[in-house]
């Protein structure tokens, strides 16, 4: 279930119109199934030039952190 809406919040992000004028940069939020092919190139294709900036932000659930950090 959490894949089909990720899924879709995806393709409406993909196919929205363009921000009038001054468009600062696109969020990508992946989560649930994993990040597909098509999700990396796809903001791969939107974060285009020199001087783009990706961040990757990692969300470590805590049924897989270790005893210690808990």
């Amino acid at each position: 279930m959490l894949r089909a809406l990720m899924s879709f919040v995806l393709a409406v992000l993909m196919t929205a119109a363009p921000a009038a004028a001054e468009s600062r940069g696109v969020i990508v939020a992946v989560g649930g199934g994993g990040t597909t092919d098509a999700i990396v190139a796809r903001t791969l294709e939107l974060a285009v030039g020199k001087n783009a900036v990706v961040a990757v932000l990692p969300r470590l659930r805590r049924s897989r952190m270790p005893a210690t950090a808990r």
